[in-house]
């Protein structure tokens, strides 16, 4: 069986789409991933005003951080030259 897949590396990532699960919202925004690794930058839909990350960090916050932190890692850090990881999506065709 064959199977057709989008693969793209983990550095390409310039942006995350994210959207808002509020009630009767389902606004869709990106932020940009330089921009996830800020703790202290509040993230709210901007639709609802739904808040998606506060002020004062708490450990589900941080998953933000982390995640903006492991792409800049792998972009600049010693690891860039070793290795490349490769994000893989099947196509829903």
């Amino acid at each position: 069986m064959s199977e057709k897949i989008l693969k793209f590396l983990l550095t390409e990532l310039v942006a995350v789409r994210l959207k808002c699960k509020s009630k009767a919202c389902g606004g869709v925004f990106e932020l940009p991933i330089d921009k996830l690794e800020d703790r202290f930058r509040r993230l709210a839909c901007p639709l609802c005003g739904n808040i998606i990350r506060k002020d004062d960090q708490t450990q589900e916050d941080e998953l933000f951080s982390m995640l903006g932190q492991v792409v800049r890692r792998f972009k600049e850090g010693h690891i860039k030259d070793k290795i490349e990881v490769e994000l893989v999506l099947p196509d829903k065709d």
